[in-house]
């Protein structure tokens, strides 16, 4: 209650609409940016590099967290607005990509990174996580006891991520491929092996095909920053090693790949979107490191 208190004093002190202070931070050249991404996919370092950035801001787009999905919420977005009116801000979320999202992205004029990694990592990351930290989460539902009950089936955790957890994945992964399109500002793609080879000209790269401008000497300034995550940069086609051992879990991927002959997967099975989107990742490419050698700020 007091939070919903808070907002209303705000938004009468303000006098704007929410309209009126969308339109107001687009005249400002303020941006509204949301990390869309797989879960296990680095998103975290990336979200908050790019908050470090002079002028930004990290932003909490959903009530909750937890096993609760993380769909944008509009009081929550409205809420960082009016809190924050005159800096970026960005907002790292496992969002999909559903009708929801698409309506909340025109009303407050969002920006998207879609962030993903090879599902093979992804899974052997997610079990790392199961064992390490926690197994709470929206895509599947969990409990240590659960996890504990596979072994007397003979079913391994990477064999049981990859029958319940992988799905939400695809799920992600088809809905920002079907509607890109269908948003305002078209969102910015990246996998976890771009983005770690170079993070700096990749951050860069995705703020510029996004329309947003950052002066070089403020990536610089972040780049000497001591980013606290719980980041660890994983090892690439450890994946794959791991299903080559666990017949039920190659079986599990297998099957649920069969299941859309028409869809394109290489992004997330080892390629990239270069297969595609490649007649714009070389432009890409060369204007960002152009940019990178000028300071220029909008």
């Amino acid at each position: 209650m007091k939070h919903l208190e808070r907002f209303v004093k705000l938004a009468l002190v303000s006098g704007l609409t929410t309209r009126q202070l969308v339109q107001l931070r687009r005249r400002m050249g303020k941006h509204q940016l949301v990390v869309a991404c797989f879960p296990k996919s680095g998103s975290t370092y990336l979200a908050r590099n790019l908050a470090a950035i002079k002028g930004w801001k990290e932003s909490r787009y959903v009530p909750l967290f937890g096993r609760r999905e993380q769909e944008l919420d509009e009081t929550c977005i409205r809420r960082e607005m009016y809190r924050h009116p005159t800096i970026h801000q960005v907002s790292q979320l496992h969002v999909r990509c559903t009708d929801q999202t698409l309506t909340l992205a025109r009303q407050f004029d969002l920006r998207f990174i879609v962030l993903y990694r090879n599902l093979y990592d992804c899974m052997v990351s997610v079990v790392d996580h199961w064992r390490q930290e926690s197994c709470r989460g929206p895509m599947a539902f969990w409990t240590k006891q659960l996890l504990k009950d596979l072994e007397a089936q003979g079913i391994s955790q990477l064999e049981a991520a990859s029958r319940t957890v992988a799905p939400w994945y695809i799920n992600f992964y088809l809905s920002w491929m079907e509607h890109r399109q269908q948003l305002s500002h078209p969102p910015a793609f990246v996998s976890y092996e771009e983005l770690f080879s170079q993070p700096q000209l990749k951050s860069a790269e995705l703020l510029m095909e996004l329309g947003i401008s950052v002066p070089v000497e403020d990536f610089h300034r972040v780049q000497q920053q001591t980013i606290q995550t719980r980041f660890n940069q994983g090892v690439c086609g450890r994946g794959r090693m791991a299903f080559d051992k666990d017949a039920g879990a190659r079986d599990a991927i297998d099957q649920l790949l069969r299941l859309y002959p028409r869809v394109d997967f290489s992004p997330i099975l080892g390629g990239g979107l270069e297969s595609v989107d490649s007649d714009r990742s070389d432009v890409r490419e060369a204007e960002t490191k152009a940019a990178l050698t000028r300071i220029h700020c909008i």
